[in-house]
C-alpha cells in the first residue's frame, strides 16, 4: 500500500499499529494541531479526536486494523466534527468543508501554530506551559499533574478554563504573525524540550513513549528553519540532535541503563552528530549568549569521542561554568565539579563539592556525588551516595544501573 498524503505530510509510516494507545500517543498532537486549525475551535477539536478513537476501538478491538490507522482517525474525527456543525453553528460559520479526497494532515507549521497559540501572553505561564505539553505536544494528563506536584482533576480544571478564556478573547488559530514570535519564543522551546525528556521515559522500560523524541525533534528543527536568526532556537535543535544521535547507546542488552561516558561511541548515529554540529555552528555564529547553545556545545564535545577515542573534560568544564554563570541552576556547578575531576583535578573537585549547600533532595546530586568519590577512590562514601540515590524516583534501567554498582 502507498502511504498516504497524510502520512506523507507527517512523515508517519503508514503500517499497521498494534497498540491504538501508542498511536494515540505518537500522533494526538498532530492530528489535534490539523482539526483546530480547520474547525477554530480546540473543544470541537479535541472530542472529535476522542470520538474517532473510541470508534476506532470498537471497530478494531484486537486485529485487522486499517492500513493507515492516523489518517483513518483523521478522517473520522473530520467527519464527526462536520456532522456535529448542525447543532453548533460556530462551527458551521468557520469550519471549510474540505473534500475528502482533498484531506491531508498537519504540516508542521500547523504543530508549531498550536504551540504559539498556547504561548499567547493573555495566559499565565503555567496555563501557557499545560496547554502546550497536553494539547501542543500532547502528554497524559497524569504526566503533567506529575510535572506540576498536582492531580489531573485539578489540570484537567486548569485547562478547561484556559480554553474558555482562548473562546472569549478570540485568540486567532493561526501560526502568530512573525513579529509576534520572539515574545512567545521562551515557553515554546521549553516546552518541545519537555517534550524530549518526556521520551526518556524509555531508559525506564518505557518504549512506547520514544515517538516522543522523534516528534520533538522534528519540531525543533523545523523551528530553527523557521527562525534561522535566533541562536535559541539552533540551540535547542542542536541539543536534541546530539541527544537523539545517542539513543541506542543508552541501553546495554539486558535493558540497563549505560552512562554517557561508558557508551560505545561507534553506536552513535554520525549522521545526526554531523547534522548537530552545524546547527551548534550556526548558532554559536550569532554570537549571543544562550544556554541552549552553551548546552549544546556540550553535547558536542561530548561527541568527538566518536572521532577522537576520548572526551575532552578540559573543554567541557569551563562550559559547565559558563552555564553555571548563566542559569544559575545547580546541576550546572554539580557536573562541572564531575568534569573538573575527569579533567585530571579529582581531589580539587571534590573539596569544592563539600563545600557546596546543604544537600538537595535529587538523585542526581546522590549519583554525581558518588562518581566523585568513586574517582577519589572512596568507596564508602560512593556506596552510601548510591543507596541515597535509589530512595529517589528513578526509571527501572537507571535503578537497575544504581543497584549493580552497590554488588
Amino acid at each position: 500500500m502507498e502511504p498516504s498524503r497524510f502520512a506523507q505530510r507527517c512523515r508517519i509510516p503508514s503500517s499497521p499499529v498494534s497498540d491504538w494507545d501508542a498511536l494515540w500517543r505518537s500522533h494526538a498532537a498532530s492530528l489535534l494541531a490539523a482539526l483546530v486549525q480547520r474547525l477554530k475551535n480546540l473543544d470541537v477539536a479535541e472530542e472529535a479526536l476522542q470520538h474517532a478513537l473510541e470508534k476506532a476501538v470498537r471497530r478494531w478491538p484486537g486485529d485487522g486494523w486499517p492500513g493507515d490507522p492516523a489518517a483513518w482517525l483523521y478522517r473520522c474525527a473530520w467527519n464527526f466534527a462536520l456532522d456535529q456543525r448542525k447543532h453548533a453553528v460556530h462551527i458551521a460559520a468557520h469550519a471549510a468543508v474540505v473534500p475528502l479526497e482533498e484531506e491531508i494532515g498537519p504540516s508542521l507549521e500547523e504543530r508549531l501554530a498550536m504551540f504559539f497559540l498556547c504561548a499567547h501572553p493573555a495566559l499565565g505561564v503555567d496555563t501557557q506551559a499545560m496547554l502546550m505539553l497536553r494539547f501542543a505536544a500532547g502528554l497524559p494528563m497524569a504526566d503533567i499533574a506529575r510535572w506540576y506536584y498536582s492531580d489531573v482533576a485539578t489540570v484537567s480544571k486548569r485547562l478547561q478554563r484556559a480554553k474558555q478564556k482562548i473562546e472569549k478573547t478570540r485568540i486567532e488559530f493561526e501560526l502568530p504573525a512573525i513579529d509576534t514570535w520572539r515574545e512567545r519564543l521562551p515557553p515554546v522551546l521549553s516546552a518541545i524540550e519537555v517534550l524530549y525528556d518526556r521520551s526518556y521515559a524509555d531508559v525506564g522500560g518505557d518504549t512506547s513513549v520514544r515517538a516522543y523524541g522523534r516528534d520533538a525533534e522534528q519540531l525543533a528543527l523545523s523551528l530553527a528553519a523557521l527562525m534561522p536568526g535566533e541562536a535559541a532556537t539552533l540551540g535547542l535543535a542542536s541539543l536534541i540532535v546530539f541527544a537523539e544521535s545517542r539513543r541506542n547507546a543508552r541501553l546495554d542488552p539486558h535493558g540497563v541503563i549505560v552512562p554517557l561516558d561508558r557508551q560505545n561511541p561507534q553506536d552513535w548515529d554520525g549522521v545526526r552528530i554531523q547534522l548537530a554540529a552545524e546547527l551548534l555552528v550556526r548558532g554559536a555564529a550569532l554570537q549571543a549568549k544562550d544556554a541552549y547553545v552553551v548546552r549544546a556545545a556540550i553535547s558536542g564535545a561530548h561527541a568527538e569521542r566518536r572521532r577522537s577515542g576520548s572526551t575532552p573534560w578540559r573543554k567541557i568544564a569551563p562550559l559547565y561554568e559558563l552555564l553555571y554563570a548563566m542559569t544559575g541552576h545547580p546541576q550546572a556547578r554539580w557536573h562541572q565539579l564531575l568534569a573538573m575531576a575527569h579533567a585530571g583535578q579529582p581531589r580539587e573537585a571534590l573539596l569544592q563539592w563539600r563545600m557546596l549547600p546543604a544537600t538537595p533532595h535529587e538523585a542526581a546530586f546522590h549519583l554525581i556525588a558518588a562518581e566523585l568519590y568513586r574517582l577519589n577512590d572512596q568507596s564508602h562514601e560512593r556506596r552510601a551516595h548510591l543507596t541515597a540515590a535509589l530512595r529517589f524516583p528513578l526509571g527501572s534501567a537507571e535503578r537497575h544501573w544504581v543497584a549493580a554498582q552497590l554488588v
